[in-house]
This record gives structure tokens, C-alpha cells and sequence, in this order.
């Protein structure tokens, strides 16, 4: 729910208006900043921090740095003893970092895995005759005495076909990362300058109808 939030609550229309502004600082000033959704998102991702916050509290009553059991206990540890100031892991620093990382595992770990397999199964659900040699090819390969493992992943042909054609249509995760233009770039006809910001649409390119005769068409 607070994942779907952001989303939901701030989409597409305030990522067009934070593109109109001279200045993406902007976006954050007052008025501005819920004119562009801006505090939608601060909001969630406070609520998110709220969230995380009572089993990071409960891991620093029970951490023992000599056997750290988890992620978090790992990430305590290192802040523990760090000692460098200019460390992602000393102080205060560190600590907000754990919040990033939990976040990160929240968004980037948990919402993309559950969105490719909800979207999969539905692919498979509207082609029964692809979902019958899906369920075949692992009758042959793994066997129903045990689940698939990463070891099987190479003999699996069909079934990483299903998977990445599922991604391609999907595109649920439209735009790759950001990067930034060190230097002055020309690509073919086009020349971006340096310091630049470009943010690859990953979309457009897994629907490219040169690559893909029917782009929309899971096949």
C-alpha cells in the first residue's frame, strides 16, 4: 500500500510539470512542491521510514556484533564500527543509509519481483497452450520431487523465453537509472552536452517494431 502510493498518487502529469520548471531545485519550493506531488512522495517515503523503524529499534536491542543474523544486523555492524567521517557507514550517515537500503529492498526488491510474476501469470493464464509447455519442460528438466533451483536455470529454454518476453511487454519498469554526460556525447545525429542528465527509456526499446514485428503481442 505505501509502495502503490507513490505511484498512484504521484504519476505522470507532476513529472511533466517538474520538466517544465527552469530549475529541477524547483520542484521542492513551496506551493511548487505540491503543485509537482513532491510532498505525496516525501510523505510515503516517511511513512515507509515509520514502517522500518520499530524493527530497527528491536535489532539494535538484540545485536550481537559477534554473530550478526540478518541484513540489518550486518548493516549495525558495520556503522558499529566504523570510524572513518567520510564513510556511507559513519553516525548519523549510517543510519540513514540502513533506511535507504531497506527502502531500496522494498521498491527495487519486493514491488518489480511480485509485478513480473503477477504479470507472467497472466500472460499464462490467457495463452493455456504456452502455460501447458512451461509446466512440461519442468516435468522434464527438474521433476515434481523437488522445486526448480538456479542450477536448473540453463536447461530451463523455454521457460527463460516465457520469463524475458513476459518482461519485454510488460516494460513495467518503463525508464532506466539516470546517468550523467561526463563529456559531450554525439549519438548518429544527435549531441548531448555535457553535464546532461539522460534518463534511457527502456520501454521504447523493448517496443521497437524494427526488433519486434508485433511489439504489444506477448510471443
Amino acid at each position: 500500500e505505501l509502495m502503490s502510493g507513490i505511484d498512484a498518487e504521484a504519476g505522470a502529469e507532476q513529472t511533466m510539470i517538474i520538466n517544465l520548471l527552469p530549475h529541477p531545485a524547483m520542484a521542492l519550493w513551496p506551493g511548487l512542491k505540491q503543485l509537482t506531488g513532491f510532498d505525496i512522495i516525501q510523505k510515503r517515503f516517511k511513512d515507509m521510514e515509520d514502517f522500518i523503524k520499530p524493527y530497527l529499534d528491536q535489532h539494535k536491542e538484540s545485536l550481537d556484533l559477534e554473530e550478526p543474523e540478518d541484513f540489518m544486523d550486518l548493516m549495525l555492524q558495520e556503522v558499529a564500527k566504523t570510524q572513518d567521517p567520510n564513510s556511507s557507514f559513519h553516525g548519523d550517515v549510517g543510519h540513514s543509509a540502513i533506511f535507504n537500503n531497506m527502502i531500496d529492498l522494498f521498491l527495487a526488491g519486493m514491488e518489480t519481483t511480485s509485478s513480473a510474476l503477477l504479470w507472467t501469470i497472466l500472460y499464462l493464464l490467457h495463452h493455456p497452450d504456452i502455460q501447458t509447455r512451461v509446466h512440461e519442460e519442468l516435468d522434464r528438466v527438474v521433476g515434481r520431487d523437488k522445486s526448480p533451483s538456479l542450477e536448473d536455470k540453463n536447461h530451463l529454454h523455454f521457460n527463460n523465453a516465457v520469463l524475458h518476453e513476459s518482461f519485454r511487454v510488460t516494460s513495467f519498469v518503463p525508464m532506466s537509472v539516470p546517468h550523467y554526460a561526463l563529456e559531450e556525447v554525439k549519438v548518429r545525429q544527435f549531441v548531448i552536452p555535457k553535464g546532461s542528465v539522460v534518463l534511457p527509456s527502456l520501454y521504447h526499446v523493448m517496443h521497437n517494431p524494427k526488433r519486434f514485428p508485433n511489439p504489444a503481442k506477448f510471443d
